[in-house]
């Protein structure tokens, strides 16, 4: 299924069968809470299909990645992680052992890229979500990226 990303709250659908594209307000779509799928019905040669509304602002890399966490809040709360995804914004990462954290929290993250010898990089998150006790949703407290991870997420 093809993803389509939110602009301005609009989104070019483009038909897979002839090409034909449509730029439509998808605003109506932008607080719902789960994923969106949307069936088109291509106005120009009449071909179905199914699209996937993504409505991050940036484009999210699956990695695989390791590293280190430590909560500010909570002393007790550390261990060590895997990067599952990361983007300019954020990263979901998924923890060994459930821990005691809660949205808002901020952690200390440590981690190298997948990338050859790269450096050690530092960065702090803040907790927006936790799924299943393990996987957990982080946004960087600062956009500034002017170590390695910076030209990493340049090509996303």
């Amino acid at each position: 299924m093809e993803k389509i990303f939110v602009k301005n709250m609009n989104a070019t659908f483009i038909c897979p069968a002839c090409g034909f594209s449509a730029i439509r307000d998808v605003s109506r779509f932008m607080d719902v809470k789960s994923t969106i799928h949307i069936r088109c019905l291509c106005k120009h040669c009449s071909h179905q299909y199914r699209v996937l509304l993504e409505r991050r602002s940036f484009v999210r890399k699956s990695t695989s990645f390791t590293g280190r966490y430590k909560s500010r809040n909570n002393i007790q709360s550390q261990g060590v992680m895997t990067v599952l995804d990361i983007s300019r914004s954020g990263l979901k990462m998924q923890i060994l052992i459930p821990q005691k954290l809660s949205a808002g929290d901020v952690l200390e993250l440590e981690f190298r890229l997948d990338r050859g010898s790269c450096p050690l990089i530092h960065r702090e998150g803040i907790v927006k979500n936790i799924l299943g006790g393990k996987t957990i949703g982080l946004e960087f407290s600062s956009s500034n990226h002017t170590d390695a991870l910076g030209p990493y997420l340049a090509f996303l």
